[in-house]
């Protein structure tokens, strides 16, 4: 793979470190087998079968860089196999983001409600 990347001029890394912090502090280093472009991890497995495990490190690669697609590729079966890991924790924080705003927003729309009805009970009281 990384000879036909290199024919075609794409930018990537074998064996890339990535440290992992803690609190800001670092507590260790693992390899991914290649970024490409820095914006897709591949790991390679050529084991009968993969553990869920191999899926859980990729997705802590992910994690660990910020980067939100990673390609689980098998070697190791007759009938070669890819599984695509992707970061969903990016998504499920601008749900949040959204849901917090339409929360900002509803209640803003409520306390305007409330401000007409007691403006037009205070017209109403004079």
């Amino acid at each position: 793979m990384a000879v036909e990347l290199r024919s075609r001029k794409i930018a990537f890394h074998t064996q890339a470190p990535l440290k992992v912090k803690y609190c800001g502090e670092p507590v260790g280093e693992y390899f991914a087998d290649m970024i490409v472009e820095d914006s897709i991890i591949y790991e390679f497995k050529a084991l009968e079968t993969v553990p869920r495990e191999a899926e859980i490190q990729l997705l802590n690669y992910l994690v660990a860089t910020g980067i939100d697609i990673g390609l689980l590729i098998d070697f190791g079966r007759k009938c070669n196999r890819a599984a695509k890991v992707q970061n969903t924790q990016k998504i499920i924080l601008l749900i949040l983001l959204i849901l917090k705003i339409l929360l900002i927003l509803y209640h803003l729309e409520r306390c305007g409600e409330r401000s007409d009805e007691t403006a037009i009970r205070t017209k109403a009281e004079r």
